[in-house]
């Protein structure tokens, strides 16, 4: 009889670095053989490209913002005397998300009130979809 070992869906967010774009993956697989070549999954990636340097427009895009406080939140600035944000040298406002078709919704273990109550979980996911807008040709969906 076949146990299943896992019993929650759960995404992962994934960036990869290139010299002109940052990729975003966000798969429902854990990075194991057997989830990739048994499980049927989803995935969802966009590029992102370097802003252009003469686009003087200062304003913070919020999938930007989310996206920095993710890994400010799930990943330490330092481990076993590594610094990770040194390392990845990743600097997220040199990319241009104007074309984002996705609200990143992760989940975190915890209580959160106040401003934190509507960064993670089902209270994003209220937040992001009460009320229900929909808008006509948006192309914008939440993962």
């Amino acid at each position: 009889e076949y146990t299943l070992r896992w019993g929650k869906f759960h995404s992962k967010l994934i960036v990869l670095k290139f010299p002109n774009f940052l990729r975003g993956i966000v798969p429902s697989a854990n990075l194991t053989n057997g989830d990739w070549y048994y499980w049927g999954q989803v995935i969802w990636f966009q590029d992102f490209p370097k802003k252009d340097k003469t686009d003087k427009n200062d304003k913070e895009d919020e999938f930007c913002i989310y996206l920095k406080r993710f890994f400010t939140t799930f990943m330490p600035h330092t481990y076993e005397g590594k610094r990770f944000w040194t390392d990845l040298n990743i600097n997220f406002d040199e990319y241009d998300y104007s074309d984002v078709c996705v609200d990143l919704i992760a989940s975190a273990n915890g209580r959160f009130k106040d401003e934190d109550k509507n960064m993670f979980g089902v209270g994003r996911l209220t937040s992001l979809y009460e009320p229900i807008i929909i808008q006509k040709n948006s192309k914008r969906i939440n993962i």
